[in-house]
């Protein structure tokens, strides 16, 4: 175990990460049922955001059905780390650097693209701060032990 380090000391910042990441990856998750709405359904969704009419062009088509099979892929790859903290940790730290940069990178894209202020808001800056939460939790997890390359017996 660790010596106490506040708020992320392990167990505890161990086992709120994994909850992080669990409630991340499942909230990902989510976006595999997208693709498999009917155009309608996707264009009334478009309009009740606030969006306006959803384009009819193939590429609008496509990204609306792609995209969120890359945001599920993510979830799954973030349930897959949350299952060893210690082993997958250099990635865990990875994921979490890279979620600061692409909230910081929605934030700019949003706000060019004149999302309503409640998706800008709520996307970049939330990404970008589950980021910083992870990277912080992770701060209680320990380093594996590093290898001397002698061959195990």
């Amino acid at each position: 175990m660790l010596p106490s380090d506040g708020p992320s000391s392990a167990p505890g910042a161990a086992r709120w990460l994994r909850r992080l990441l669990w409630f991340q990856g499942n909230l990902d998750l989510l976006a595999v049922l997208v693709p498999l709405l009917p155009n309608e359904t996707i264009a009334r969704l478009h309009a009740g955001l606030g969006l306006g009419e959803f384009p009819q062009s193939p590429i609008a088509e496509y990204l609306a059905r792609n995209l969120p099979l890359l945001v599920a892929l993510h979830g799954m790859m973030l349930w897959g780390v949350a299952t060893d903290l210690v082993r997958y940790r250099p990635l865990i730290a990875l994921l979490g650097w890279s979620a600061i940069a692409h909230g910081a990178w929605l934030l700019l894209i949003d706000w060019q693209a004149g999302l309503p202020a409640w998706w800008v808001a709520g996307e970049g800056p939330v990404r970008a701060l589950l980021g910083v939460a992870t990277l912080w939790l992770l701060r209680g997890v320990p380093r594996m032990p590093q290898s001397t390359g002698m061959p195990r017996q």
